[in-house]
């Protein structure tokens, strides 16, 4: 069976995040997971609360203050 991964890279966006991951999940109607690489434990939460799983830059969960969006790309 073929999953789709969505990627999305954020840093402090807690509301745009869940709102797209919410939009996003009505569209897609294959399997499916979605991934947020996200230094900051706020943009973590609210992937989370929409069913996205939330990873800091190294793919961990760490989310350590000061790395910013590109430590996420």
């Amino acid at each position: 069976m073929i999953m789709i991964s969505v990627i999305i890279t954020a840093w402090k966006e807690p509301e745009s995040v869940k709102k797209a991951i919410s939009v996003l999940k009505k569209q897609l109607t294959m399997k499916h997971e979605i991934l947020v690489f996200c230094p900051d434990k706020e943009t973590a939460v609210a992937a989370e609360s929409v069913g996205a799983q939330a990873l800091d830059a190294l793919g961990g969960r760490e989310f350590k203050k000061g790395k910013g969006k590109p430590a996420a790309l």
